[in-house]
């Protein structure tokens, strides 16, 4: 009798401790949701957080997290969400969940400027759901894939939407052609489009130079390196540098021009 009773009394204790462990669940998910209504997301991705940890089975932890990471992008962390999202484990979802997810992370990473991340996520993608991505997933991949200025493969989705999207891609220069034009001053300048700042360029190091060979030809040698050779080596170098900065300012302005196009165009 006495190990009846026994047993009795451990699965009584067990029961109560599930009852009392789902009612605490209940309660901090409650307390989540009154959170995330009163726009205090920091404190909902705690409790998020705390339901994932005493959550008893992989569903429920993974709807934990996406809730945490929901919370996250609300408050602008954009890489704590990402990488809360990152946490859920590949294998425990369905093929319309992973599609979901990486359409997340990759939202988060381009609202992070996170090119690195983005050009990962985009290389491990399960294959499976990139075969059978959804509308969303598609423009987001075409999206970041122009951030990373390959467009030869933004180019294969976006035809699914139009085969006129990528007719007229932005002409970009080359900051290396740049940097060896702007041996002569100025013309790494005029090739990134900036063509009074190449005229600048050119007049300033013309007349440091011609001042150093002045002061040189009328004897004042201290003077000419000093006032010449010493000012002109730090023009020629800061205008070789001033070059491939306008390059790459040309180029910013050229993609994100593009880009914007797309992005409105896919986003109609």
């Amino acid at each position: 009798m006495w190990r009846f009773y026994t047993i009795f009394i451990f699965l009584s204790v067990i029961l109560s401790a599930h009852k009392v462990s789902g009612q605490t669940q209940n309660g901090h998910t409650l307390q989540a949701q009154k959170y995330m209504e009163q726009q205090d997301y920091k404190n909902a991705a705690l409790e998020y957080e705390y339901l994932y940890y005493s959550a008893k089975d992989i569903k429920t932890q993974n709807l934990a997290l996406l809730n945490k990471a929901q919370a996250e992008k609300l408050n602008k962390q954009y890489s704590l969400s990402a990488q809360t999202l990152a946490r859920i484990p590949s294998y425990s979802l369905t093929i319309e969940q992973k599609d979901s997810v990486y359409y997340q992370m990759l939202l988060c990473y381009y609202l992070y400027n996170d090119t690195t991340k983005s050009r990962e996520l985009l290389n491990n993608m399960d294959i499976v759901v990139k075969q059978n991505a959804s509308k969303q997933l598609k423009i987001m991949e075409i999206i970041s894939l122009n951030e990373l200025y390959e467009y030869k493969q933004a180019e294969k989705i976006a035809q699914t939407f139009s085969d006129t999207l990528y007719n007229d891609l932005p002409k970009l220069k080359s900051e290396k052609t740049a940097h060896n034009l702007a041996f002569i001053p100025g013309l790494g300048h005029i090739y990134a489009g900036y063509t009074w700042e190449g005229i600048f360029a050119f007049l300033t190091n013309a007349g440091v130079l011609g001042f150093g060979v002045y002061q040189a030809l009328n004897g004042d040698y201290i003077t000419a390196y000093i006032g010449g050779a010493g000012i002109l080596s730090a023009t020629y170098l800061g205008q070789q540098r001033k070059a491939i900065q306008l390059t790459k300012k040309h180029n910013y302005k050229k993609t994100r021009s593009f880009n914007t196009k797309v992005k409105e165009a896919l986003l109609k």
